[in-house]
């Protein structure tokens, strides 16, 4: 009853609020209790959502429209379309409605069980133990983030901490808290510390303090030196409706918010999709003659963690490069690119 207020302009601003509410707690119990009728590639997903009113949640007298809308988007996807076309089929006849949510560790699906919902404390992590030697090796590696930071103190400060925090963490094999100490511009720059030439390889543990959530270790280890690129440039945000700001100075946004930021979804899980869903899109940008990825941030270090995750693997054996920019005052502040540049390796 409600979504038809809101389609026909009879609802005020409580009670789309009140909705809202509504749909996210279903979208939770969804995720917990839920059983997937079929699995589908996020650019699927993207086109279902694509001029579908409160297509997330699909109550009963809603699925006959649903399914007319999404059959045009699945068009030629085969037995995906008539996986999906049958089970709208059997859901209208059964008198039920629909929730569509995204996994956050498993491939990407209509809806996930309870077992694959929280890896608060991953397996990967149990053969991670103290390794003194290593944090030494870190600690004396170059400071790159003091060079970018070189006119903001606080920023400085902020990095120092980090450091301080990342290399106690190796040394005890204890996890790198991340909270409120290092925002996503000062995290993005330390952690490529850890990607320089001269780096060695290791695994960090990562857990999200406000949650308690760990997430998967993350990898580090030099990257190559790479002379410029000679392919096409892209410049893009990270998030959506974060800066819109940046809407007039980017050709789009990396992720979109709504399919990052999902209720009931933890930062650990947050990551481990953003990670996931970037691997493959970087693959593609360097295979089309995109060399160098111009990435203006737009906060959320979830979402900055997975996302760098994954441009550390694919830049490691492709041309791609990509250079964070982020907001500084009424400018933007260009970061360290990954993999460096040859004139930016010091006196390597």
């Amino acid at each position: 009853m409600m979504r038809r207020r809101i389609k026909a302009g009879e609802a005020g601003v409580d009670d789309r609020t009140r909705y809202r509410i509504a749909c996210a707690t279903v979208e939770r119990a969804a995720r917990i209790q839920g059983e997937p009728i079929a699995h589908v590639d996020a650019n699927d997903l993207l086109a279902w959502l694509e001029g579908i009113e409160s297509a997330t949640v699909v109550p009963p007298e809603g699925i006959a429209d649903f399914a007319a809308a999404v059959r045009p988007a699945l068009a030629g996807s085969g037995p995906l379309a008539e996986a999906v076309d049958a089970a709208l089929r059997r859901m209208a006849g059964a008198g039920a409605g629909l929730v569509i949510t995204l996994a956050p560790i498993a491939p990407d699906a209509v809806a996930v069980t309870r077992a694959a919902s929280r890896p608060d404390r991953p397996a990967t992590v149990r053969d991670l133990v103290s390794d003194p030697e290593l944090a030494t090796t870190v600690r004396g590696l170059p400071r790159t983030a003091d060079e970018v930071f070189a006119a903001d103190p606080a920023r400085l400060r902020a990095a120092a901490t980090l450091r301080r925090q990342l290399c106690d963490a190796l040394r005890a094999g204890q996890p790198l808290p991340i909270g409120a100490q290092a925002k996503h511009e000062v995290l993005t720059e330390v952690l490529r510390e850890l990607h320089h030439p001269a780096a060695p390889n290791g695994r960090l543990r990562l857990l999200f303090a406000t949650e308690s959530a760990e997430t998967r270790p993350f990898a580090f280890g030099p990257l190559p030196v790479r002379p410029p690129g000679r392919g096409r440039a892209l410049t893009l945000g990270l998030m959506s409706m974060r800066h819109t700001e940046l809407d007039t100075e980017v050709a789009g946004y990396w992720f979109r918010n709504r399919l990052v930021s999902v209720p009931g979804r933890s930062f650990a899980d947050v990551a481990a999709y953003c990670h996931r869903d970037s691997v493959p899109r970087l693959h593609r940008l360097a295979a089309s003659g995109v060399s160098d990825l111009l990435m203006h941030h737009t906060g959320f270090e979830p979402a900055v963690i997975g996302f760098y995750r994954a441009v550390a693997e694919v830049t490691a054996t492709t041309d791609l490069r990509v250079r964070p920019f982020y907001l500084a005052g009424h400018g933007t502040l260009s970061g360290t690119p990954w993999p460096a540049l040859p004139t930016e390796t010091g006196s390597l």
